[in-house]
């Protein structure tokens, strides 16, 4: 199970002992207020590990009591799961490659697969994504993106 905290000024998401920052909050000096920097992770707005400029408090506390349910937060967190499950179908992918294609009547090269893998996962819906994040590390996991790769190749 991932979650988010705040710890000082920096917003982390963590999952099974592994942290990464999500974003941070700091003072804008031209503007007096303090600002929520997202991390762009997987480079999905910017390059990757760019920061965002998201919400604005006109408080250090005032920013440190709301920042955790804001929805800048929540979205991103979201991106970055996704991004998770996208690099475990890949790896996935990559080690059972042979199997895959053994069982295909035409076989796609393996970059057009990771490519139509990741499509997929970006066309499934959050609460699906949740339930994939949640089996991270599973059987349970492998199951559904071997599913999710065998209907790929079979369309």
């Amino acid at each position: 199970m991932s979650f988010i905290q705040l710890s000082r000024n920096r917003i982390v998401q963590r999952l099974r002992g592994k942290e990464e920052e999500l974003g941070r909050i700091e003072l804008d000096t031209n503007s007096q207020t303090y600002v929520l920097w997202l991390r762009d992770t997987f480079g999905v707005a910017t390059t990757a590990g760019a920061l965002i400029r998201a919400d604005e408090y006109p408080s250090l506390d005032d920013a440190k009591a709301k920042v955790l349910q804001a929805r800048s937060v929540f979205i991103w967190h979201c991106i970055w799961m996704r991004g998770i499950i996208k690099r475990e179908a890949e790896r996935e992918l990559d080690e059972r490659w042979e199997e895959f294609v053994a069982s295909a009547e035409a076989a796609p090269t393996k970059a057009s697969m990771k490519d139509r893998i990741r499509a997929a996962i970006d066309r499934l819906p959050a609460d699906k994504i949740q339930e994939l994040f949640e089996k991270l590390s599973t059987a349970a996991l492998t199951q559904a993106l071997k599913e999710i790769i065998d209907n790929l190749f079979s369309e």
